[in-house]
């Protein structure tokens, strides 16, 4: 599958950052007919929406919220589907030093991560790491760089694929 996640830090104080996930997910085996997405922020989520499919059910577990999403139509082996998830993130990057953690519960073989910051926010410093588990893997695994998006500076992470890593996090 190939995901692409934007954080758009809205706000100048980090209380509103828009959330936006692009994925293809493709059917491996058998079929699937629902798509469970993790959605973790410390602050809350607000406004949720997918297009391809509709939300189900949510459940929360601690900072993570999980979304079952019941898609358009079943899809069965090699068929594939473009969709979106969107939501908004309140009071999430508030402090001087935040991170994103995002977990890989399918495998993904294109991720790319990008953090766009408000004009007059731009990151002092930043690192991006994988894990297994809670083990730190080699952080020589992702390529970090900045650059702008729209005139705002932003942080874009691409891990390479790895069987070794169920996460990937991104400090700034």
């Amino acid at each position: 599958t190939r995901c692409s996640i934007l954080l758009d830090i809205v706000r100048l104080d980090g209380s509103l950052v828009r959330y936006t996930k692009a994925q293809t997910i493709k059917c491996i085996k058998g079929e699937i007919a629902q798509y469970v997405d993790t959605i973790g922020a410390t602050g809350t989520i607000h406004n949720i929406r997918c297009t391809q499919g509709t939300i189900a059910a949510k459940r929360n577990e601690g900072e993570m919220l999980h979304l079952t999403v019941d898609l358009p139509r079943a899809l069965t082996l090699n068929q594939a589907l473009s969709r979106t998830l969107q939501c908004d993130l309140k009071n999430t990057f508030i402090d001087p030093e935040n991170y994103w953690e995002e977990h890989e519960y399918y495998r993904t073989d294109h991720l790319s991560i990008a953090v766009r910051f408000p004009r007059g926010r731009p990151p002092l410093s930043w690192a991006a790491y994988g894990k297994n588990g809670p083990d730190i893997v080699d952080p020589m695994n992702i390529q970090v760089r900045l650059t702008k998006r729209d005139g705002n500076p932003c942080l874009l992470f691409r891990p390479k694929p790895s069987r070794s890593i169920s996460s990937v996090v991104i400090r700034w």
